[in-house]
């Protein structure tokens, strides 16, 4: 998951990606979308030279009046050597263009309501995702049914708020892994999990493999 939109190019080949309940090929002269906080996984066929955009929350909401959310999908003739362009000219202005252009053509305008809503859920989320937190929790805190917040959360993030919480605390104890003064015990009380055999049962639910042979698949350069 991602905190802003961001978006995914490939140079050639294709590049498969799982969402919660779709999946896509992303090839030469198609965007991959990535809406906030939407939970995906990436498997890379034989694609060939690959662009992550992020896109700068405040420059989002300066251009357009409500939270939006864009196909995952988007076909974009040479956007691949558009973006290569804009990045080693560092001259953004021109590709600031297109990207308002794709975003406002590929786009649904989400209900401001709703969506302050949810985004109260996510800060109290953010701010308390060591914790145990359940969502009768969240819905005192925020003086709202608990049935009512779950319905607009999956609406808009499609997932529940407990798979969302589930799924946020893996993705942030995962970078954990990497610290050495850090065991898997350590790792699983920090985050609220029963013990260090619950926490590798529910990220291997989530990533595929076990804590260990990830903390062995990650490469820096």
């Amino acid at each position: 998951m991602h905190q802003s939109l961001s978006f995914g190019v490939v140079k050639e080949g294709n590049l498969k990606v799982d969402f919660n309940k779709e999946s896509f090929i992303v090839k030469k002269d198609s965007l991959v979308c990535f809406n906030r906080f939407q939970p995906h996984q990436s498997q890379n066929i034989d694609a060939k030279g690959y662009f992550a955009i992020y896109i700068d929350n405040n420059w989002l909401n300066s251009k357009f009046n409500n939270p939006i959310v864009c196909k995952n999908i988007i076909e974009y003739k040479d956007i691949y050597n558009i973006v290569n362009l804009a990045f080693n000219s560092k001259k953004a202005s021109f590709f600031e263009l297109i990207l308002e252009d794709i975003i406002s053509k590929n786009s649904i305008a989400l209900n401001k309501i709703d969506s302050k809503i949810v985004d109260k859920m996510l800060d109290f989320i953010y701010k308390n995702i060591e914790d145990k937190i359940s969502i009768q929790t969240i819905a005192k805190r925020l003086n709202y049914n608990k049935e009512y917040l779950i319905r607009k959360f999956k609406t808009q993030m499609g997932l529940t708020p407990q798979q969302f919480i589930t799924s946020l605390k893996i993705e942030i104890s995962a970078n954990k892994l990497l610290q050495k003064n850090l065991s898997l015990t350590d790792i699983a009380y920090n985050y609220s999990f029963f013990d260090q055999s619950h926490y590798i049962k529910t990220f291997k639910s989530i990533y595929g493999i076990s804590p260990k042979i990830y903390k062995k698949s990650i490469f820096y350069n």
